[in-house]
């Protein structure tokens, strides 16, 4: 994951937040695999304190074709979308955990905004393409 911690950060830094994605490692018995996500691809619904997220869902393409993964407290849900553009269910996996798999990394975090905010001010954004 080293290589991958880059990205996370640059992602932080330009966007006020990063997320780091956890699912069931593909052979049983192995490490949970973990990836580095866009703050663009990822949405999450967090419980009243802003702490700990109680909904996420991540979106991206793979092979011409939508996917997502809904991830919930006990378990993650894949679907894609057919060939009509409708979703469908791809896999359930029924983890138990009882958190969601994920982490969101966020730049200059503050009590009143846990989401964090980008070292792009303003001032700078108005002076670039």
């Amino acid at each position: 994951m080293g290589g991958e911690l880059a990205l996370l950060l640059t992602d932080a830094f330009a966007m006020g937040r990063g997320w780091i994605l956890g699912g069931s490692p593909t052979t049983p018995g192995d490490s949970p695999v973990l990836s580095v996500e866009s703050p663009l691809n990822v949405s999450a619904i967090f419980d009243p304190s802003g702490r700990v997220p109680i909904a996420l869902l991540q979106s991206y393409w793979l092979d011409n074709r939508r996917h997502a993964v809904l991830m919930l407290p006990n378990q993650n849900v894949y679907i894609n979308q057919d060939d009509s553009y409708v979703w469908q269910l791809t896999y359930r996996d029924v983890h138990n955990m009882g958190a969601i798999t994920a982490v969101r990394l966020a730049n200059a975090a503050r009590t009143n905004d846990r989401a964090g905010s980008s070292e792009i001010t303003p001032a700078v954004r108005s002076i670039t393409d």
